[in-house]
């Protein structure tokens, strides 16, 4: 099964919108991260399973690791990572902004897009996400 989920933001500016800058400072940035973050104790916590069956949460005598946190609040394991931002073109000038995550979208795409409307300006963000397990695409949100 791939790991590689996409999800497209198509965003609709207020304004003449820096797709550059946007690369620039936010290539690398997990949006899940930012609008929801991991605790620094759970992001401590190994996702480990010894040969007795034990897991390293269990050992250290804690509810989850970075694994189980991740995947109840942010729907993904990895939170998302590879965005660009693409000008699109056209009257209004939409930017579509493409980011990846595990498995699927992140359940909190409305915080995602709450944060991209306060960092970007955009009046309007939709998502559509690309799974590559089957090539659908669906409309998220």
């Amino acid at each position: 099964m791939p790991n590689h989920y996409t999800t497209m933001a198509i965003c609709s500016p207020g304004y003449e919108f820096d797709c550059d800058d946007f690369n620039e400072r936010h290539a690398e940035t997990c949006f899940c991260s930012v609008v929801r973050p991991m605790p620094e104790p759970v992001e401590q916590v190994a996702a480990k399973s010894y040969p007795d069956g034990t897991k390293e949460k269990d050992r250290l005598g804690v509810k989850q690791d970075w694994h189980d946190w991740a995947k109840e609040n942010w729907g993904t394991k990895w939170g998302t990572y590879d965005a660009k931002a693409f000008p699109l073109g056209g009257d209004g000038s939409p930017v579509l902004i493409k980011f990846q995550s595990a498995w699927n979208a992140p359940a909190i795409l409305d915080e995602i897009a709450t944060w991209l409307q306060k960092v970007g300006g955009f009046e309007e963000v939709a998502f559509v996400g690309f799974d590559p397990y089957d090539n659908s695409v669906s409309l998220l949100g």
